[in-house]
């Protein structure tokens, strides 16, 4: 995808691959092999970017400053996203089934490709203000708006008194992926510091969902930005019904170990030190419990749609074996419900329930002990399970 749309700005520009003195990109995978890959495909030079979900306006950024400086007569600016790989690497495994809350956004799978030339057209990138970093200690990945709403604010705010200008000024102000909770953000924050964005504020990831259902606050991923430019907004300009707009996409910093870190984890220490043995306990138990079941749903080759229940087959009957063994019992009375609580310790309770209706009934208490002991359980599933879908919406995982 990626490939076809940098061949294919090169071919609308009347140019050829020849023509173009330095491709710059990246994506959102490790090492950003999607543009390094279609770099080594198309045979042209190659810097790489990676600005996160704003690598499409790092790349116009850039290439306008080689254009300007007379490095370059043509440069191609592209950048792309995928969905199922970007929420493996940066959310949870498709596979996985995990929940996402209102804020939650759904990388976006598309890409975009912009040729900057020195030649006179009727478009131009006229002026350029590069943002700080700001960070208001945000660390769900699951509410990138709200991580990137103060910096996309700052980067704004900067720009229009840099220029003297205000809002009015533009027919549209875009944002790449703040989505629907991120731009509200934006607009509340803004209007707080005497700006009111709002009559020309849009955002790409916002735009590209608007009106489906299901997806939440929208798309992320540095591919919002990329093809509502190159595919809805300069199409406007080329038109003559937008004719000046300012594009300041914001990226986040989400690899895994991120959330792990500084603010995040002084208030983990705090918690943890505010509670009792018995509570730590638990807690230590259910990470040994259930830590490798979220390991098991990251693993790379986990890619079939039937894996989430072979994990759980593979917990309860880990549990039932570890039971049997005189292994599990210990766990049990160091941690409590943090060990009977997942899904192990449903095998534990499945395999006492046995063990002890044996001692009683004998072999007949093999094939009735385990239901007994875990009816209690499996009833209170299928009551509040019934409940709460006649209260909310059941949504099945396609």
């Amino acid at each position: 995808m990626y490939l076809e749309t940098a061949k294919r700005a090169i071919e609308d520009a009347g140019l050829t691959q020849n023509d173009i003195g330095v491709m710059l990109g990246g994506d959102l995978l490790n090492q950003i092999i999607t543009a390094s890959y279609s770099a080594r495909d198309l045979n042209i030079p190659f810097l790489g970017l990676y600005g996160a979900c704003s690598s499409m306006t790092e790349s116009l950024a850039v290439g306008s400053m080689f254009i300007s400086g007379g490095f370059f007569k043509n440069v191609l600016c592209a950048t792309s996203s995928h969905f199922a790989t970007a929420e493996r690497q940066y959310r949870f495994p498709l596979e996985q089934g995990a929940p996402k809350p209102p804020t939650g956004q759904d990388t976006v799978t598309a890409a975009g490709a912009t040729v900057i030339t020195d030649e006179k057209t009727n478009i131009k990138i006229e002026y350029l203000t590069v943002g700080r970093v700001v960070d208001f200690g945000i660390t769900d990945n699951n509410n990138m708006g709200a991580a990137m709403a103060p910096a996309a604010v700052e980067s704004l705010l900067t720009h229009l008194e840099n220029r003297n200008a205000q809002p009015s000024d533009y027919d549209a102000i875009v944002t790449g992926d703040l989505g629907v909770f991120g731009s509200e953000m934006l607009c509340d924050l803004a209007y707080r510091l005497g700006t009111d964005l709002s009559p020309v504020h849009k955002d790409c990831g916002a735009m590209i969902y608007q009106g489906l259902k299901g997806h939440r606050s929208g798309a992320s991923g540095c591919g919002c930005s990329a093809v509502m430019l190159n595919a809805y907004f300069l199409r406007k300009m080329r038109r003559g019904n937008v004719k000046g707009f300012s594009l300041p996409p914001r990226g986040r910093s989400c690899r895994p170990p991120a959330s792990c870190r500084g603010k995040a984890s002084a208030a983990w220490r705090t918690w943890w030190r505010s509670k009792r043995k018995e509570e730590q306990n638990e807690f230590l138990a259910g990470v040994f419990s259930g830590r490798a079941h979220l390991r098991g749903g990251s693993a790379p080759h986990l890619l079939n749609p039937h894996d989430p229940a072979r994990i759980l087959v593979t917990f309860v009957t880990a549990g039932v074996f570890l039971t049997a063994l005189g292994l599990y019992e210990p766990l049990v009375k160091f941690g409590g419900a943090g060990a009977t609580v997942p899904l192990t310790g449903f095998g534990y309770s499945l395999c006492n329930g046995v063990v002890e209706a044996v001692k009683e009934k004998g072999v007949l208490g093999a094939f009735t002990g385990g239901v007994i002991a875990t009816a209690g359980g499996i009833t209170a599933a299928i009551v509040f399970g019934y409940l709460a879908s006649l209260i909310f919406k059941p949504g099945i995982k396609k």
